[in-house]
């Protein structure tokens, strides 16, 4: 088992060497000079500098269905999007995002 030093909590938190981002409410620190967002790294990108980091970085997945995706429902779409694709690479004969291995792999935790 692996602790962690930080309490418990589920917020997110991702941080890098260069980016961290934290989440309730999504904020973005990025080290000064990156997207020329923020002047330096002690400084969050939230509201209108937070949503041109989105439209730059969105997926093109999410881009055609996201809207779709949020009306459906499950986990803001996610399981919509999930669902979609596997027909999607069935329907189109193309391999699967997942194999079998790392449906094991992930299942076996």
């Amino acid at each position: 088992m692996m602790t962690s030093p930080r309490p418990y909590t589920r917020h997110n938190l991702i941080q890098g060497t260069r980016v961290t981002l934290a989440g309730f409410p999504t904020s973005v620190a990025l080290e000064g000079g990156i997207e020329g967002v923020t002047e330096n790294h002690h400084d969050w990108a939230e509201g209108e500098q937070l949503a041109a980091i989105y439209e730059k970085y969105e997926h093109p997945l999410y881009a055609r269905l996201g809207e779709l995706a949020r009306r459906m429902g499950g986990h803001g779409g996610m399981y919509f999007i999930m669902r979609y694709r596997i027909i999607e690479c069935l329907r189109l004969g193309q391999p699967m995002d997942q194999n079998l291995y790392e449906g094991c792999f992930w299942s076996a935790v």
